[in-house]
């Protein structure tokens, strides 16, 4: 006997009726045959969805892999180009540096020579005429300060004495006597070659700064 339910409808009075009810089991069972397809089909989508989750991760991974690999080619091409030119241009520092050196030792060679040949074919006593007036000195005290005019002059070989055995040089002779002391003392690093210039009038000032730029001192 069915008992009404609340909107008024029969409901079977127990699970026993229902199972007899081919038309409620049918139904029941279609309906969990479509849930099972539904889950299969939801099953097969997640396997589907990891097997591509897992080739994307694959593929990412030999991509990166790929791009490390040319980035290692990459930096070992440019490491051994940088070591080639570094090696090349090391090479020709090297060069020029030994050219330096070679060009130094010659010319070293060639002012021991010229001192020599000064010193045997000339001799020790030197005469100078400066504008009328002269000076006697020796050649070491000419020669003491290699970049002076007297050290040019006597090497450039084109500064030859007159018939008195004087070299002339034309020139006010005021302060010559004092750069020559100054060569002969050595006191090389004495500004205006050891005069104190601040007794001395405007003019004298200026002959001796012209001197000391003609006679190329201090």
């Amino acid at each position: 006997m069915l008992r009404p339910t609340r909107n008024g409808q029969a409901r079977p009075r127990n699970r026993n009726q229902l199972k007899h009810d081919p038309n409620l089991s049918a139904t029941v069972q279609s309906a969990v045959q479509a849930l099972n397809n539904e889950f299969r089909q939801l099953q097969n989508f997640s396997d589907q969805t990891e097997s591509w989750a897992a080739t994307f991760e694959a593929e990412k991974q030999e991509h990166y892999q790929q791009m490390e690999q040319q980035l290692q080619e990459q930096y070992a091409e440019k490491t051994r180009q940088l070591h080639a030119e570094y090696q090349v241009r090391n090479n020709q520092l090297k060069a020029r540096e030994d050219a330096v050196v070679k060009r130094e030792a010659y010319l070293d060679t060639k002012l021991a020579d010229c001192r020599a040949n000064f010193a045997t074919t000339h001799e020790n006593k030197v005469k100078l005429n400066v504008g009328g007036q002269s000076f006697t000195t020796t050649k070491a005290t000419l020669l003491a300060e290699p970049d002076t005019f007297f050290f040019t002059m006597v090497h450039s070989g084109v500064w030859q004495p007159d018939a008195d055995g004087e070299y002339f040089i034309d020139r006010d002779p005021r302060f010559v006597g004092d750069i020559i002391n100054w060569l002969r003392r050595g006191n090389l690093k004495a500004g205006f070659v050891g005069l104190d210039v601040d007794c001395m009038s405007s003019d004298d000032y200026a002959i001796l700064q012209d001197q000391l730029d003609f006679f190329q001192v201090c």
